[in-house]
């Protein structure tokens, strides 16, 4: 299912995502399915950016028709977010019925975020879609920071849930809750917060007999009112051959690969 983290501060909005291709389940029989993903290749997309600086993450179902999501989110960001300049409410509005056309899975959800002018001021805005509901709902009402994890949430929520210890009566009494002050939260600490959840995730994972979901490189996408930028991006396989020199027109190098590993 991957794992998508959204931290938005007071200086900007932070998300981030790991590149796990989000597993299916393959029916065995009448009563018995099997979760798979484990041994799929850590290349997927699942933070996107458009070029009003809006970013739009995806989580839930890996796939719509075999298809990656991954395809689908980029195909609405080059074919209606940019080509129409939507911003962040805007995206988040159009986004639903753009997935709603296809035969979708019920489970594709999305947080969209960024800034809006609004009366000269530049409005934080992020926001939780459901595709098969067909609703969005903002998360940071009346400048609320703070942050929201979508996909594989199982151990944050574990982490960051109150805990009560239960004596053998029955009775609860609450522990220590250390929260966290988001409104006092710096950008740099809510990188390293993105990056510390999922890299947290993925290390547990480890060692729980459980298909290994999220893991692969993690992209991170900071989002200020005066603009955007990746602070991390892993390259896909067009940038990797342009960068190294191979594009169209271009005769390409050939490598002897037996010479080169001593054969």
């Amino acid at each position: 299912m991957s794992l998508i983290v959204t931290i938005y501060v007071r200086e900007g909005i932070v998300m981030a995502s790991d590149s796990r291709i989000p597993g299916g389940m393959i029916k065995l029989g009448p009563n018995q399915t099997l979760p798979v993903g484990a041994g799929e290749p850590d290349a997927n997309f699942n933070t996107f950016l458009t070029n009003k600086n809006v970013g739009i993450s995806v989580y839930g179902a890996g796939d719509i028709n075999s298809i990656p999501i991954g395809t689908y989110v980029d195909s609405f960001v080059n074919h209606e977010a940019n080509p129409k300049s939507l911003d962040v409410e805007q995206a988040a509005d159009e986004i639903i019925p753009f997935f709603q056309k296809f035969k979708s899975p019920a489970n594709i959800q999305f947080h969209v975020a960024g800034y809006k002018k609004s009366n000269d001021v530049m409005e934080q805005q992020v926001w939780e879609i459901s595709v098969a509901e067909g609703r969005k709902r903002l998360l940071n009402q009346a400048s609320h920071h703070g942050a929201a994890w979508g996909g594989e949430t199982d151990i944050l929520d574990r982490i960051f849930n109150q805990l009560y210890d239960v004596d053998p009566d029955g009775n609860a009494t609450e522990m220590a809750d250390f929260r966290i002050p988001w409104s006092h939260m710096s950008f740099d600490n809510a990188i390293d917060f993105a990056a510390c959840a999922i890299s947290t995730t993925e290390t547990i994972m480890k060692f729980q007999p459980r298909p290994k979901s999220v893991g692969g490189s993690t992209d991170i996408l900071t989002i200020a009112a005066n603009g955007a930028k990746w602070v991390k991006k892993k390259e896909n396989l067009i940038s990797k051959i342009n960068k190294e020199g191979y594009f169209q027109g271009k005769p390409r190098k050939v490598v002897d690969v037996g010479h080169q590993s001593g054969k």
